[in-house]
């Protein structure tokens, strides 16, 4: 999933965790598994939603953020002991999906990059549903670089003027009253225009 990781500062999250690297965390050639990664940017994408009120366990009712893909890209090797720090930020928030950006730092050097999708989830109707308008907003406050904004949620349109009329409204009962004059004509339109017309060329044959 590499894309150009080059770019990557960790100046560019304005939300950070530090982490430690535990003994447990390196496999047996020494360095960090490439597993505990994902328990790490687990650890900073949680943080950053609870800041939100976005995994509010008690607040499922109203929807809730889950993580619908994740990828990596392992960059450096680290190695016990460090401590490390866990960028998180949206890079993307569309109708009901939201793009997610985690660098994980040893210091300044980047060490993995890894990209997600969070989708913002109806529990009562097991759906995606419309990202609320105050979680946009306080995403759009906290980012350094502002996320890119996709689509929004369609809002209901107004009816038509046209379409609005009731029976009582003035422009109804013109309506009727066109109609009634034309019925009372015992032609239509057409059948008068045509009427005429024929008229017209006897007269001129005369």
């Amino acid at each position: 999933m590499s894309t150009d990781n080059t770019r990557i500062r960790l100046s560019d999250f304005a939300h950070r965790i530090e982490l430690p690297v535990r003994w447990g965390d390196a496999d047996m050639f020494g360095h960090v598994n490439n597993a505990k990664y994902f328990t790490y940017v687990e650890s900073g994408r949680i943080d950053y939603l609870e800041t939100l009120g976005a995994v509010d366990g008690s607040r499922r009712e109203a929807g809730s953020v889950i993580l619908a893909s994740i990828g990596a890209d392992f960059i450096a090797q680290v190695r016990y002991p460090a401590r490390l720090v866990v960028g998180t930020r949206i890079t993307k928030i569309g109708r009901s999906s939201m793009g997610l950006l985690n660098g994980v730092f040893l210091g300044e050097q980047l060490v993995l990059a890894a990209r997600g999708t969070l989708v913002w989830f109806d529990y009562a109707s097991q759906k995606a549903a419309a990202v609320p308008d105050e979680v946009r907003a306080a995403i759009v406050a906290r980012e350094v670089i502002a996320p890119e904004m996709g689509r929004r949620p369609a809002r209901p349109q107004r009816p038509s003027a046209r379409n609005s009329a009731q029976p009582g409204d003035s422009s109804h009962s013109d309506r009727k009253a066109v109609v009634r004059a034309r019925a009372s004509s015992g032609a239509s339109p057409c059948r008068r225009a045509s009427s005429a017309s024929g008229r017209s060329r006897s007269m001129k044959q005369r």
